[in-house]
This record gives C-alpha cells, sequence and structure tokens, in this order.
C-alpha cells in the first residue's frame, strides 16, 4: 500500500464496483430507476435512425 497506493485504491474502487451488483437489493435499484424497472428495453434500429435524423 505505501508502494504503490494508487495500484491499491483503483482494484479496491474496482472491487467494490464488482461487488454493488451483489450487494445492493433490487428493489432500491427499482426504486431509483427512471422508469421504475431495472432494465430498459432495447431500441429497434428503426427508432435510432428516425431519432439520429435531422429534422427539417
Amino acid at each position: 500500500m505505501h508502494r504503490e497506493p494508487v495500484v491499491m485504491w483503483s482494484c479496491a474502487i474496482g472491487g467494490l464496483g464488482m461487488a454493488l451488483p451483489a450487494i445492493v437489493p433490487r428493489e432500491l435499484v427499482e426504486t431509483f430507476s427512471r422508469d421504475g424497472k431495472a432494465t430498459r428495453a432495447v431500441p429497434s434500429a428503426a427508432a435510432v435512425a428516425k431519432a439520429l435524423r435531422p429534422s427539417a
């Protein structure tokens, strides 16, 4: 830790990020999501193309 603090802290933060999905309850994730669901549906290619098309 004294020789390489950046490496130690980056591993600790990475480990915390990897552990959070197992630690945080699903109900809490759904509470703080925008639409009340943990995941959103993948848009179709046509919807993406329509959204990227400039409006005239």
